[in-house]
């Protein structure tokens, strides 16, 4: 018995009106964007109709080679386009392709042929053989306005060995912005004052005058012992006057030779 799915959805907006990407077209992407993700490799009939009574618009589809996170990339390839997984452009109710897929992840990709046609539509897809696939929105560019309030599938891994960011924008542990610890800006620096003792330097002029009178006494013995030989020494003055005084004032003849 064959297992049918479906889903319904519109081109609508700038975000899913991007036409077929025919003359290097780079709003191809911007249309609406289902996965379709086999359970194992199966044959598959993938249908787009449009809704009964409305304008017939030129429409077609494509089954792309997909990742899960990953948007399609640009320019559009031959390798991207699954083999038989593309139909003509016709201004017709209904275009149909008939593929056989492997138990892997393809986008399903409805547009009309011109960028900014707007209309409803309805995917389906017949299998006789695969009864456990997946159809949903891809999490490309246009899969959130595909599906309104569906949160995104996967986020992107972190990269091995790739280092996360400093949330804090200040490195600097210290929270003092004032390094210096002295709460004080001017510093008092305390005097030293030197005491000197008089008593050592009364003692230390003391004993420089007696080391000075020592030394006169010394030069005038060294002076004396340099008598030369022969003469008497001569007396001192002090002593001529007292002795010619008492010959002046005790004898008229003149002085008296004191005795020797």
């Amino acid at each position: 018995m064959p297992t049918k799915k479906e889903v319904a959805g519109e081109w609508s907006g700038s975000a899913l009106t991007g036409g077929c990407p025919k003359g290097g077209n780079i709003n191809w992407r911007n249309n609406p964007q289902y996965a379709l993700i086999p359970s194992k490799m199966a044959r598959f009939e993938v249908t787009i109709a449009q809704k009964p009574g409305s304008s017939m618009l030129p429409i077609g589809l494509m089954v792309l080679y997909g990742e899960d996170g990953q948007p399609l990339a640009h320019p559009l390839r031959g390798d991207m386009i699954v083999k038989d997984g593309k139909s003509k452009f016709k201004t017709s109710a209904t275009q149909k392709v008939t593929l056989t897929l492997e138990a892997r992840r393809y986008i399903i990709m409805p547009s009309t042929f011109e960028p900014g046609m707007e209309g409803a539509y309805t995917v389906e897809v017949v299998s006789d053989d695969d009864a456990a696939f997946v159809l949903e929105p891809h999490n490309g560019p246009g899969a959130a306005a595909a599906a309104p309030g569906l949160a995104p599938m996967h986020r992107a891994a972190p990269v091995l060995g790739q280092k996360t960011p400093n949330p804090d924008p200040n490195p600097n542990p210290n929270p003092n912005p004032n390094p210096n610890p002295n709460p004080s800006p001017n510093p008092t620096l305390t005097p030293t004052l030197t005491l000197t003792s008089s008593s050592s330097s009364s003692s230390s002029s003391s004993s420089s005058s007696s080391s000075s009178s020592s030394s006169s006494s010394s030069s005038s013995s060294s002076s004396s012992s340099r008598r030369p030989p022969g003469r008497r020494p001569r007396r001192p003055r002090a002593q001529v006057r007292r002795w010619r005084g008492r010959g002046s004032c005790c004898s008229s003849s003149g002085p008296t030779r004191p005795p020797t």
